[in-house]
């Protein structure tokens, strides 16, 4: 209790303001998902068809449809507010660790009254730790039922919002990120700047090489997989060999002169997808690439605090 007393005291403002906007992200998720299931479940028969909505069912429940796409609206907004707020947590919490110390000259007498730096990084970091983590994983609970209905009722690649664990590793590579530029840079605002552009690099590069990594894993399968699957390209198949052959490739050649309808005879249109029931299983991934980076960051942070000099 006494690290988490001394959290409060050294950050309360940051902790303050940050609570307060998670708070607000999460009653808003928790008010708006259910005010859509509401809609919904008042009126079951203007949500039952799979397919296209006929005309006539349209006019009679415009209003249930207009009053869920504002409620959609509204929630898409705290989504991505949610997505965003991992980031923001261990940025804004990590930073100041060492580098407020640092930046007030205290960085000495906190580490010569401790009995060793080490105890003393675990003294502050612990406690930023736990309400890092505690924070994100309400937040992902918060928005679980908004989420589904976002998603249109199944979760898969299109969602707005990720699951729990893969929120808690950004928010980790954040705070680690954070701590790192704050025990290098001394000073708490650029140390923010820092781990900010930093963490954008990162996040463009985690997501180039996990589409790539995808792109390698997709399958050529005969119908789409659902609004959940995952699809790079098109292609056709000869029913004849078996032979693969990418559409652009296709419409290209000579073969596709004159030609009135794709497929044409004899061949079948494809598409090489990742199937939406496998979304658990690369989200799993991702979360697992970024917590790997969590960990050399921590690593990092460590190493560079044991031998910064106050």
């Amino acid at each position: 209790m006494g690290a988490l007393r001394m959290a409060w005291k050294l950050q309360r403002w940051e902790i303050t303001t940050l609570a307060l906007v998670g708070a607000a992200i999460a009653v808003t998720m928790l008010v708006v998902g259910w005010r859509m299931e509401s809609i919904q479940a008042s009126a079951p028969h203007c949500w039952s068809y799979v397919d296209a909505v006929p005309q006539s069912v349209v006019n009679e429940c415009a209003a249930s449809f207009e009053e869920h796409s504002a409620a959609s609206t509204i929630g898409s907004m705290a989504g991505a507010g949610a997505v965003l707020l991992p980031f923001v947590l261990g940025v804004v919490l990590g930073a100041p660790v060492v580098a407020r110390e640092i930046e007030s000259r205290t960085a000495s007498m906190a580490w010569s009254v401790s009995r060793s730096r080490g105890r003393w990084l675990g003294f502050r970091t612990l406690p930023i730790l736990a309400i890092v983590v505690f924070a994100i994983v309400v937040i992902g609970l918060s928005s679980l039922t908004l989420q589904r209905q976002l998603a249109g009722g199944e979760v898969g690649f299109g969602s707005l919002i990720p699951p729990i664990p893969l929120l808690v590793a950004r928010g980790l590579l954040a705070l680690a990120v954070g701590l790192v530029a704050g025990t290098v840079l001394g000073r708490t605002l650029p140390a923010v700047l820092v781990s900010a552009l930093v963490l954008i690099a990162l996040s463009i590069g985690l997501s180039l090489g996990l589409d790539a990594w995808m792109a390698g894993e997709a399958k050529p399968m005969d119908q789409l997989d659902g609004t959940t699957s995952k699809v790079y390209q098109s292609g056709l198949r000869d029913d004849a060999t078996g032979e693969l052959i990418n559409l652009d490739e296709f419409l290209a050649s000579e073969d596709a002169d004159g030609m009135l309808e794709i497929p044409p005879p004899g061949m079948t249109m494809v598409h090489w997808q990742i199937p939406g029931s496998e979304y658990p299983v690369w989200m799993a991934r991702e979360a697992g690439v970024i917590g790997g980076l969590a960990i050399v960051a921590g690593v990092a942070f460590v190493l560079t605090a044991l031998r910064r000099r106050p």
